[in-house]
């Protein structure tokens, strides 16, 4: 699989902005259905990551994906193999991993995943610092991260100009907006 362009915010080095708000996205099927295998392995308190996926729910139903969701846990260790289940995926099932940023990881990074592919993870740590440093609550920044990477496992590597698959996410365009930008389409 070849690895999908993180989600990073904007740099001065960058130079490159877009908006938060969702835009559908431009390819994919009209609707599409998939489980979704989380795997907690950062140890997301519940509550925020119960609303971080309630957010991705909607900003993917504005893409015509309907997503369920399964808790597999936050250990990884006893009855998993590396943090995730060894039982056999079904076909059109997904993974998402809540992990903590790696020192070689970009510290800008907030989200990847292999496309085409099952697998997409969401850096929590990452997540967090960034909300902190635009005063946005964590739980919408967090189910834009999941919803962006989710989509690209489902659909392809490719980019939107604007909107929550954009790939790079300026700080000005997340702290000036309020918390339900994200669930908005443009216009």
């Amino acid at each position: 699989p070849q690895p999908c362009g993180p989600v990073r915010p904007a740099t001065r080095e960058t130079g490159r902005a877009s908006s938060l708000t969702a835009a559908a996205c431009p390819h994919g099927p009209a609707e599409t259905t998939t489980s979704v295998h989380v795997y907690n392995l950062a140890r997301t308190p519940r509550p925020l990551r119960l609303a971080a996926q309630a957010h991705a729910t909607r900003l993917l139903a504005i893409a015509g994906v309907r997503v369920t969701w399964v808790d597999c846990g936050d250990s990884g260790m006893s009855s998993h193999r590396g943090g995730v289940s060894a039982a056999p995926l079904p076909a059109h099932d997904r993974i998402l991993r809540l992990l903590r940023g790696h020192r070689t990881t970009d510290p800008r990074t907030l989200g990847f995943s292999y496309v085409p592919g099952v697998l997409a993870t969401a850096l929590v740590d990452r997540v967090d610092e960034m909300a902190r440093r635009t005063h946005v609550p964590a739980a919408p920044l967090l189910g834009a991260v999941i919803a962006h990477e989710i989509r690209h496992v489902l659909f392809g590597g490719s980019h939107a100009s604007s909107g929550f698959m954009s790939p790079v996410w300026a700080e000005t365009d997340v702290s000036g907006a309020s918390p339900v930008w994200l669930t908005r389409r443009p216009g």
